[in-house]
Order: C-alpha cells, then sequence, then structure tokens
C-alpha cells in the first residue's frame, strides 16, 4: 500500500486483509495524522517516500520492501470482501497464473446500487522485474506480459472483489482528488503533450467534473488514433458515447454505439445506453429491443469497465419506464417487480413500482401488490415503502400498509421505524399546516 493520512479509512482496509496475508508493507508518502500508528498496530512494516508526484514510483518503492510470494495492492480507501478473502488463498495455488485481475465494485453514493465495476489488476507473483509505469492511473500489467512466465496467458480475470470508497464525493472533496490528478496529468503532460495515455486520464478526470464537452474532444482524439484492439479501445467508446448522450448529442451518440455494438456485441454497456438514448428520444419500440438484449446478455464480461445491474435491475427498471410511458400497466409493474427480484435494494425502482402503482391501481389492488410481491415482515422493506409513502404525501397509505401486517409479524424493529415514519408524518402535516396558512 502507498498511503498519505489515511486514519479515516486505512484500519476498514487491514482489518480485511490481516488474517489471510504474511506481511503488510506500507509506503507512507508524508502523512501528518495517525496513519502511521495505526498501520504499524497491524503489524505493518513502514517506509517512507518522498513524494514526486509519480503514483508509479511510490508503488515500486512498495514493491521492493515486499518479501513474500505474491503480492496484493490495495488502497487506503478499499477493502477485501469477506466472502472473498478464502479465494484469495486458493489461486495462489495455481501455477499456470502469473496475475490476476480483481473486481473493484467503486461506490458512488451511500447506495449499495450506486457502483461502477471495473477490472484491475492487482494480485502478482512477487517479480523484481514487474514495475509499475505511469505517474497516474499506473499499470503493471504490460510489465507482467512482458516479464512473465506465461506472457498474457497467465494473467487471469477473478470474481474476486474489491470495494472501493474513493469515489464517494465526501472522500473527493477531503483528499483534494480532482485538483491532485490534473496536476499531475498536466505536469506529466508538459513533458510529453502527445502521450495518449495521459490524454485518457485527463478524459477521465473531465468525466468526473460532468465537462462532458472537453471528455468528448479528447476521446474522439484518442479513437480516431487506436485501432479497436487497443486495450483502452472499448472503455474509451463507452466514455465517448456517455459523454455524447449528457451532451444530447443523439445522432452522433448512436452512430458510435451501432460501431461500438458491432466491434463488441457482447458489452452489456454499449446496449444499455443505446436504450436509455431511445428512451429519452421516445423511441419507445427500438428502446424496448435494446433493455431486451440487455437482460438477454446479462451482467458485462469482465474485460469491459461497467456500471452495476445493466444487464438484470437496471435494464429491467428502464423497461419499467418505457412501459409507463406508454401506459401498459401490467407490462410496466411487472418489469419494476423483476428489477427489484434481481436486486431487492434497488430503491429507484421501489419508488417507481409504487408512485405508477397509486395512479394505476385500486387501493385494495395497491396493497395486495405490495403484500404478495415485496417483504413487509422485513422492517427494512417496512420502513422504505413508509418513507416513500410520506414523499407521496400518502400517510393514508400508510396506515393502510400497517394494518396489513400482523400483529404477530410486527417486530420490535418495525415498531421502532413506525414510530420514525410517524414522526415524519407528523412533521409533514405540520409543514402543510403553516403552508396554507401562508397561502
Amino acid at each position: 500500500m502507498i498511503v498519505k493520512n489515511e486514519e479515516e479509512y486505512i484500519e476498514r482496509c487491514l482489518e480485511s486483509v490481516k488474517d489471510i496475508v504474511d506481511e503488510i508493507v506500507i509506503v507512507d508518502t508524508g502523512s501528518s495524522d495517525k496513519t502511521v500508528e495505526m498501520a504499524k498496530a497491524y503489524g505493518a512494516s513502514v517506509y517512507h517516500f518522498s513524494w514526486n508526484n509519480h503514483f508509479g514510483d511510490a508503488r515500486n518503492a512498495s514493491l521492493d520492501k515486499a518479501s513474500g510470494d505474491w503480492i496484493l495492492i490495495l488502497d487506503a480507501d478499499e477493502k477485501l470482501h469477506q466472502e472473498d478473502q478464502q479465494t484469495v488463498k486458493e489461486v495462489l495455488h495455481n501455477d499456470k497464473a502469473d496475475a490476476y485481475y480483481l473486481r473493484i465494485h467503486s461506490y458512488l453514493s451511500q447506495k449499495e446500487t450506486d457502483k461502477l465495476i471495473d477490472a484491475r489488476l492487482s494480485l502478482f507473483r512477487n517479480n523484481k522485474n514487474y514495475r509499475f509505469k505511469g505517474a497516474i492511473h499506473e499499470e503493471i500489467a504490460s510489465s507482467i506480459i512482458a516479464h512473465g512466465k506465461y506472457g498474457n496467458e497467465g494473467i487471469i480475470s477473478t470474481d474476486i472483489r474489491i470495494l472501493h470508497y474513493g469515489y464517494l464525493e465526501q472522500t473527493i472533496q477531503k483528499k483534494q482528488k480532482k485538483k491532485r490528478n490534473k496536476e499531475i496529468i498536466s505536469q506529466e503532460l508538459s513533458r510529453d503533450k502527445n502521450n495518449p495515455f495521459l490524454q485518457y486520464a485527463l478524459a477521465v478526470e473531465y468525466l468526473q467534473e460532468n465537462n462532458f464537452k472537453q471528455a468528448k474532444s479528447l476521446l474522439l482524439t484518442l479513437l480516431q488514433k487506436w485501432n479497436s484492439k487497443h486495450f483502452l479501445y472499448s472503455d474509451a467508446l463507452y466514455k465517448l458515447c456517455i459523454s455524447l448522450k449528457e451532451l444530447k448529442d443523439y445522432t452522433s451518440c448512436l452512430t458510435w454505439l451501432k460501431k461500438g455494438i458491432q466491434l463488441f456485441p457482447d458489452y452489456t454497456d454499449l446496449h444499455y445506453v443505446k436504450g436509455a438514448v431511445e428512451l429519452e428520444q421516445g423511441n419507445w419500440n427500438t428502446a424496448v429491443s435494446s433493455f431486451l438484449t440487455c437482460i438477454s446478455l446479462g451482467s458485462t464480461p469482465d474485460k469491459y469497465f461497467s456500471f452495476d445491474g445493466v444487464g438484470t435491475y437496471r435494464a429491467w427498471y428502464a423497461l419499467g419506464m418505457v412501459y409507463e410511458a406508454v401506459n401498459q400497466t401490467e407490462q410496466a409493474i411487472n418489469a419494476y417487480l423483476m428489477s427489484l427480484k434481481h436486486n431487492s435494494q434497488f430503491t429507484d425502482a421501489l419508488f417507481q413500482l409504487i408512485q405508477f402503482s397509486l395512479r394505476k391501481l385500486e387501493k385494495e389492488q395497491f396493497l395486495d401488490l405490495l403484500q404478495e410481491h415485496i417483504h413487509l415482515t422485513h422492517p427494512e422493506s417496512f420502513y422504505a415503502i413508509g418513507q416513500i409513502l410520506i414523499t407521496l404525501h400518502r400517510f393514508d397509505y400508510f396506515i393502510y400498509l400497517t394494518n396489513r401486517i400482523k400483529e404477530t409479524e410486527f417486530t420490535e424493529k418495525h415498531y421502532f421505524y413506525h414510530m420514525k415514519i410517524c414522526e415524519r408524518i407528523a412533521q409533514a402535516m405540520i409543514k402543510e399546516k403553516h403552508a396554507r396558512r401562508r397561502g
């Protein structure tokens, strides 16, 4: 690990791996908080590195200190998924492997469903010839291919999950990541202005700032330089399509999507973006076709950058939106229910299901629907529905819903959530009363 001022996160990270690693090597680039002290409490060997605005150099300094047969790279704002600890140990026994891609789940908000999924080469044999390259978005894959025993065949994809919290807005603001990253990229571009990888890194920074115009310009330039076999081509094409969609340049977006789907027909996210564009344009039939293709393809293959759920719950949710737009009540409700079946925590689908069903169904039909398909006996589901009903100002339906739950099924947690919702109802009613008086 390389760290600086990570006292808020490092304990969570180290706790996730302490039982499966033989040593913890940490290179500190200038912490002024308790990071070093906390790392040492986990038995870490801590080394100091004078920061030179080059992540690759810092990573290589950490590799030089590692003594084990295998190396696992983590950042402090990440943790290994608890369920995958044993799998990490198991894959180390594969004699035909030089390295492994792990699945990075990057959370964009506190919602479990709001995340990006990407592959990163983070587990590899300790080989002194393996070196990271790049001042930012550093990579080691090319070095492992060049110096590993099995070349490209020795790098294997896994389902091992790393949970990454560095894209949460509060983390970005606190660490000033955008400012730092752009400074490093600008510094490197001043030395090598035509470096395509640096231009790509800058495009990614523009995307994260919602500066879609600048991102589009850089990505178009790169796609004209690269052929479709370039390892970043599919990723750059996807990001270009996102930029064009956000700029509402639908014609160009669909043109690039058509090309991308021809080149990468199994890239579910491209079909999903196509469906989203068609939905925004009101092309209902083609939107349905695109989202059904997503469902047919399923989850995006590991080799592509992906937004979680585009082949499952997000595609069903989008189908529900299309069916709702064309007033196909039964199909819309079934699509929202399928979305929740694939991911019961996807609150967007639950909200839309409740809002749409309130408009289209009679009271008893609505209550029957929730009772049959949503687990009201689960306190969290009960609370989620209650919050939505309050947002929609349907306080009466919350009372009807509560009466549907048997007294024997109403747990202590139900009572706690019921009290919280009743407090919110009271506050909402007081606000409405004051608003009427002012009116």
